[in-house]
């Protein structure tokens, strides 16, 4: 999280720079993650053709052999109890693996989720 704000512009850079190249009429996006939804959308507006924006959606919680649901935030707290010294470092990597079982984004959908919400309120057309 030190390189916040540099990433979303790389990602808005790289956007813009794509849509130019292929000479794009417009384009979906399917954006989800913190500064994805953010850089997408400022690649767009630089590039200024008509995009439709539609949210990938979260990854799915996973489950231990056991039986127990676990997700993003079991991984935060399992990062914690092996800094202190309650969790082994494969014991949190089994933890990460069976957290995050599926593709797609991460399953916290903190800041994304207030992107996604924000970008369908902005309902914005490009000229």
């Amino acid at each position: 999280m030190k390189y916040s704000l540099p990433s979303r512009e790389l990602i808005a850079d790289s956007a813009e720079t794509m849509l130019a190249a292929h000479c794009f009429d417009g384009v979906i996006c399917i954006p989800n993650c913190d500064k994805i939804v953010p850089g997408m959308l400022m690649g767009v507006m630089r590039a200024n053709i008509p995009a439709i924006f539609v949210s990938g959606g979260p990854m799915e919680a996973g489950k231990t052999p056991g039986g127990k649901s676990v997700d993003l935030i079991d991984v935060f707290i399992g990062a914690a109890a092996k800094k202190d010294g309650k969790l082994t470092a494969q014991e949190l990597l089994d933890l990460e693996r069976f957290a995050c079982p599926t593709c797609g984004s991460c399953s916290g959908m903190f800041t994304a989720n207030s992107m996604n919400c924000l970008c369908e309120a902005l309902a914005w057309r490009c000229p």
